[in-house]
């Protein structure tokens, strides 16, 4: 490894460096506070990697909140349980969506909880690298929902999954999923969706991507395709049109995450927790 030495500049004159490296006004006389705010980042832009720009700009001042009831769900309601969603700040959060590794193969797992805002860049980064070369498996169901239970400080009972067998015609399963998404995910919030396809005449590939309303709409996103394939085919208001792209027109099963209902709504703190991946 080889090291480049920076030269260092110095600060014009009434101004003194910041310990982040920036140049900001002396104090003057008693007064030790500055009135300019500190910089958000000592990371000059210039250094930042493609998937780092991306992170930073729809992450850094946008925490992501989970929600923690939806009264417009009735079913919700009586339950006591809801669909697993987060906040999102734009719909350009996914369409300038950088994917995480030049070959995705078995990433969607990472792909798909970094594109919501759930894992810290550099950590996602390298979980993508090392399970597209040197994985046999992604990430089980069970090791997501102990990543997403430590990342917003829940019980581990709290999450649960549901998983659905499709109806026997495939168009009716993609309208069963749109109407329980316009039903039980709020305005300007994102979910997990998990789909089972056959291979070989049984289950044996499961696949994640994100979900999420915008306007009273669902739009169904894969981050795993983006930036590989037409990028107009891996964001869709229809879910047949995704599933066409990518090769798959039959749906057997389906799934999602329901939390039980929480006081308060809960940030995500802890983006950086190990997520095995079958190996």
């Amino acid at each position: 490894m080889t090291t480049v030495k920076v030269k260092r500049t110095r600060c014009p004159n009434g101004t003194r460096k910041h310990t982040s490296g920036h140049c900001i006004p002396k104090s003057k006389g008693k007064d030790k506070k500055s009135n300019i705010p500190e910089p958000k980042s000592s990371i000059p832009e210039l250094f930042l990697t493609e998937r780092g720009k991306y992170a930073k700009k729809y992450f850094t001042d946008n925490r992501v909140t989970l929600l923690n009831k939806y009264p417009e769900d009735l079913e919700s309601v009586r339950e006591k349980k809801l669909l697993f969603q987060v906040s999102f700040s734009t719909p350009e959060q996914f369409t300038n969506y950088v994917n995480l590794h030049e070959k995705p193969y078995i990433d969607c797992v990472y792909q798909s909880i970094f594109a919501l805002g759930l894992r810290e860049v550099n950590l996602a980064k390298q979980d993508a690298r090392e399970v597209n070369e040197k994985g046999v498996g992604g990430v089980y169901t069970e090791e997501l929902l102990n990543y997403l239970t430590n990342t917003f400080h829940l019980i581990p009972s709290q999450l649960t999954t549901v998983d659905k067998q499709a109806n026997n015609k495939n168009n009716e399963t993609q309208k069963e999923i749109n109407n329980m998404l316009q039903k039980k995910l709020k305005n300007g919030y994102a979910t997990l969706l998990f789909l089972h396809f056959f291979v070989s005449g049984k289950i044996d590939y499961n696949h994640q991507i994100v979900a999420y309303k915008y306007k009273h709409k669902i739009y169904y996103f894969d981050p795993q395709k983006k930036g590989f394939k037409n990028d107009k085919h891996v964001l869709s208001k229809t879910l047949s049109h995704l599933l066409k792209y990518s090769g798959n027109v039959y749906l057997p099963e389906y799934g999602y995450i329901m939390i039980d209902e929480l006081p308060e709504p809960r940030v995500a703190e802890s983006l950086i927790c190990p997520i095995p991946y079958l190996g």
